[in-house]
């Protein structure tokens, strides 16, 4: 039986741990494929032949076995490969294998991963690529061991913790040895911080595992950094990251002090230089010694006096802890410095690549639904929380159509936690008819319910233990020795959106295995049939993924209830349902089934329940950004930034390569395309096509460069702040209506009402705007204007569109799409008669062709189904329509050739001429009178005539054929003047 493991090393010795093993046995060690007993050292526990030499290592009653190899003695004494130097050589892997007696399958610990964390973007890579260590400082290898005696028996009255350890907070007031340091920038390249990772002590004894003078079991060690403040320990200046404990079994002596133990941090330690530091060293039993040299003692290597003293740091030892435990009034009564004596060690710091990296920032797992018929199960809470976790639900409200994982769970809010991995804590859950292992996955989301309304909990698995054992986050708010459980898409709710109602979900959990869809199988209704068994089940097709469901029968095989266990998705059409046996061959037919397609989503606190309309994007037209992007130590270039936009001939979303907009502090506009964020459940569904640059999945993307010049340097990039504001466009091509009050425009701008001084009238108007107005786009503006002795309400009125007149700038209308400040000037008044709706047939003529005639008679004409009383009318003379014409009201109920009008005709070229008539589309917006030197006229609701105005207020309609491309209006300048 063979066990493994890989490490990379320059050439330093590497601890190795094994677990898995067969209790208290021989393994022969080999390093890539090659017999290496001579270069691994195992402490106490090594195992040697009749004449002292090494034949392999031991594993522990546990299974376990630790030991530590020396790249050097395996190139340079064994042989194997190319010579190296102890320490600073290019880095190399090597891969241990136990070979011995034992079948157990083994794992090798892994160390643990760091993530990256931000609130809205974050990277997937990072910012350096450690590629060396090198040690600060080192004091030279000696043959003196520093005392312990004296303290010894003061560690009896010492109380331990849980596990036979001693408690954190003793830690922070106890310790055995504090050796200080110094960090010379000279030694770093003149580096202003260095990355240290970990600390190296030499152990020349530990007790005995069992029989030792603390009376722990397997005592271990304990070792943090502190800060040294005017030459002495400052233990309330402890870094809280660097505190590390290691196991009996990790802790390696040596006889010669060759080998080391690593006492590594969970992450880099980030120190500045030119400043010292404390190693404070706690042991968990008095019969832990180190090695350390002192001026004048023999050394190990040559046997020769030391003759130089560590100069750069001091060796403390703790003080009579009864004196701690008195007050003391002095830092000598807490610390005692140890005269020219020091402890070997090494503080290794990383070492970085300074070529220059790419970095990149991603969207959140954001998803963005639409939803509809919300209903509110209580009245506490009429819609959705914010914080609270929605997930993904189908089936119908009664309980014979569900939709559920196999088997029950045990439920129990009063169940207690259980510490399974040191201060974590995991409440257990235990079903009967489970899959646990197939079904679930470590760190799944799962919604566990008894179908009740309010019993339902959204739970994390910590641990998969069997099939039917699993650790959860948190204990259920229920109890149900039946309970069911769901595995869903889910996500927490952050805000809201209206028009359309959308739900903007945050921390989405969808995966490849489930996300929020739209159109999967949602409602079943049923007949029972006959003659089916509880192995049948149904199959959904039609759709992009088939759907699934199980049934369960009665006695006499009739269909009682249904699981949906796929509900498939892709449906644009009702699904075909069939029944098939448990071999795949058709089953009978007798049962019928009608299926709504769709989903539901759910609120974990409110529970609130609304129907999925759709799972979409979020359209981005404009971005602010607010990156507080903090590099130290390195140069931050070429920020850039890049959505995805959708490919309408391959009906998918994709990322363009092309589309990269550089950052700055000021508004971004995105006008070249779409640009959208995608729902994490889209960017699930459409990752094979996003796949710009080295972040596959995501449809934002935020990149820049960053490089230093000292390797000694990590460049420390902050991104906890980072954001964009980005901003959607609500703007569409289409006036229709907007003189009403409703139109169907979805920007516009309305002004104050703006009241003339009394007795003040305007004849016409003039308003004057300089606006950016690229092709594709255009501003409408409209007028609303009132009489004040007219009796109709001033917000009754309707609006008159304005004309365009006149453009200031060498007649040019529209702006340059490349130049924002490529600005028109462009001036707008009442247009000359009322838009036409349409245009009646055959020709009119003014009776008798005089002046002052009100009847109109036609030829070829059809009045009576083409004009009512009431309509507002333009009479022109087709050859000449911008100056011969006349508006008018008719005054009659028109029979098929004739009709009559309100006013009379002052125009003698009227008279003369064969005239078209138009019907006014809105009869009561305003024009310029031609028959009264163009002062302007409208019409109220009763037809009555004003002419002249002295109350005023404009609506301004931006429109566009693109939301990422819009006009805007710099300023507007608004005229009442006479005619």
């Amino acid at each position: 039986m063979s066990t493994t493991s890989s490490k990379e090393s320059n050439g330093y010795p590497i601890n190795f741990s094994i677990t898995g093993l067969k209790a208290n046995s021989k393994y022969d060690c080999y390093i890539n494929q090659k017999n290496s007993n001579k270069a691994v050292v195992q402490g106490s526990n090594k195992v040697w032949d009749g004449n002292g030499e090494p034949v392999g290592l031991k594993s522990d009653a546990r299974g376990r076995c630790l030991f530590t190899f020396f790249p050097y003695v395996y190139h340079n004494v064994i042989g194997y490969g190319f010579p190296v130097t102890p320490f600073g050589s290019a880095s190399r892997t090597y891969r241990a294998e136990l070979k011995g007696p034992d079948n157990v399958t083994a794992v090798a610990a892994t160390s643990p991963a760091v993530q990256p964390s931000n609130p809205v973007f974050y990277s997937d890579k990072k910012p350096t690529v450690p590629q060396d260590t090198t040690s600060v400082k080192t004091i030279s290898n000696n043959t003196i061991e520093t005392g312990r005696s004296e303290l010894g028996i003061l560690r009896q009255n010492t109380t331990y913790g849980a596990g036979n350890q001693t408690p954190l907070s003793e830690v922070s007031l106890f310790f055995d040895y504090i050796q200080s340091f110094y960090i010379d920038s000279s030694s770093v390249g003149g580096s202003q911080t260095v990355s240290v990772i970990d600390v190296e002590l030499f152990f020349k004894q530990k007790p005995d595992p069992v029989n030792n003078q603390s009376q722990i079991l397997n005592p271990g060690v304990y070792v943090y950094i502190c800060q040294i403040k005017d030459g002495q320990p400052d233990l309330s200046k402890v870094y809280a990251e660097s505190k590390i404990r290691l196991d009996y079994d990790e802790i390696f002596p040596s006889l010669d002090a060759s080998s080391s133990t690593f006492f590594t941090f969970n992450s880099p330690l980030q120190l500045k230089t030119g400043e010292s530091y404390g190693i404070v060293i706690n042991f968990e039993d008095p019969q832990f010694s180190l090695w350390a040299a002192t001026q004048g003692n023999p050394r190990l290597d040559t046997g020769k006096p030391c003759d130089s003293a560590y100069t750069s740091g001091k060796l403390f030892r703790a003080s009579n802890y009864l004196e701690i435990d008195k007050d003391p009034k002095t830092l000598d009564q807490i610390f005692k410095s140890l005269s020219s004596t020091d402890l070997k060690f090494y503080v290794n710091v990383l070492e970085f690549d300074t070529t220059a990296k790419a970095i990149e920032l991603v969207n959140q797992d954001y998803e963005f639904i639409v939803y509809n018929n919300l209903v509110a199960n209580n009245t506490l809470f009429p819609s959705f929380l914010t914080g609270e976790k929605i997930y993904q639900d189908f089936g119908n409200s009664s309980a014979n159509v569900t939709f559920y994982k196999s088997g029950t769970i045990s439920a129990n809010r009063g169940v207690a936690g259980e510490i399974y991995d040191e201060d974590s804590v995991q409440y257990n859950l235990y079903g009967i008819g489970t899959k646990f292992l197939s079904e679930l996955d470590f760190g799944s989301t799962i919604v566990i319910t008894d179908g009740t309304l309010g019993n339902s909990d959204v739970r994390t698995v910590t641990q998969i233990i069997s099939d039917t054992k699993i650790g959860i986050d948190k204990p259920t708010s229920f109890t149900n020795s039946t309970a069911k459980y769901k595995v869903t898409a889910v996500g927490t709710f952050e805000s809201l959106f209206l028009n359309p109602n959308t739900a903007i979900l945050n921390n989405s959990n969808a995966s490849d295995v489930t996300r929020f869809i739209k159109d999967g199988v949602n409602y079943i209704t049923f007949t029972a049939g006959a003659g089916y068994t509880n192995s049948d089940y149904i199959k959904f097709t039609g759709g992009t993924i088939d759907g699934r469901a199980n049934i369960v029968t009665n006695g006499t095989g009739n269909i009682v209830s249904i699981n949906i266990t796929n509900t498939g998705y892709g449906f644009t059409s009702t699904p075909a349902s069939a029944v098939y046996t448990s071999t795949g061959a058709a089953g009978n037919t007798s049962a019928v089934f009608t299926v709504t397609t769709g989903a539901q989503i759910k609120g974990e606190i409110s529970l609130v329940k609304a129907e999925v309309a759709n799972v979409t994007v979020f359209s981005i037209d404009s971005v602010i950004p607010d990156l507080q992007v903090e590099v130290k130590g390195a140069a931050y270039t070429n920020p850039q930034m890049n959505f995805a936009l959708l490919d309408t001939v391959a009906n998918s979303y994709t990322i363009s390569s092309s589309n990269y907009v550089p950052i700055h502090n000021d508004s971004i506009d995105i006008r070249s395309y779409d640009a959208v964020i995608l729902s994490k459940s889209l960017e699930i569904a459409n990752k094979s096509t996003l796949v710009e640059s080295i972040s596959e999945g995501k449809s934002s993307i935020i990149k820049f460069n960053i490089a230093t010049s000292n390797k000694y340097e990590s460049p420390e990039l902050h991104t906890s702040l980072a954001s964009i504001y980005t901003f959607n466009n609500l703007i569409n091509n289409d006036a229709t209506d907007e003189y009403t009050g409703s139109g169907n425009a979805t920007s516009r701008h309305i002004s104050k009402k703006i009241t003339f001084a009394k007795n003040r009238f305007a004849e016409d108007v003039r308003l004057i705007t300089t606006l950016w107005r690229p092709i594709g786009t255009d501003v409408k503006f409209y007028a609303r204007v009132h009489n004040s002795k007219d009796e109709e309400a001033f917000d009754d009125k309707d609006w008159t569109e304005l004309e365009f007149k006149d453009a200031t700038f060498s007649g040019k209308t529209y702006s340059s799409l490349s130049d924002d400040n490529d600005y028109v000037e462009l001036t707008y008044g009442f247009r000359a008669y009322p838009e036409i709706g349409s245009t009646a047939t055959g020709l009119a003529t003014l009776a008798n062709a005089g002046i002052g005639n009100t009847t109109i008679t036609g030829v070829g004409t059809s009045f009576n189904t083409e004009i009512a009383n009431g309509d507002v009318i333009v009479l022109y003379d087709p050859n000449y329509a911008n100056t011969t014409y006349a508006v008018a009201v008719v005054a009659n109920t028109p029979v098929a050739t004739s009709f009559e009008i309100n006013t009379a005709i002052a125009n003698a070229s009227l008279g003369a001429a064969s005239l078209k008539i138009g019907v006014v589309s809105n009869k009561n917006s305003a024009f310029n009178n031609i028959q009264n030197e163009n002062v302007v006229r409208y019409y109220s609701m009763s037809t009555n005539e004003f002419d002249t105005y002295d109350t005023l207020a404009v609506k301004i309609v931006p429109l566009s054929n693109a939301s990422y491309t819009v006009p805007r209006v710099n300023d507007v300048r608004v005229i009442g003047v006479s005619a």
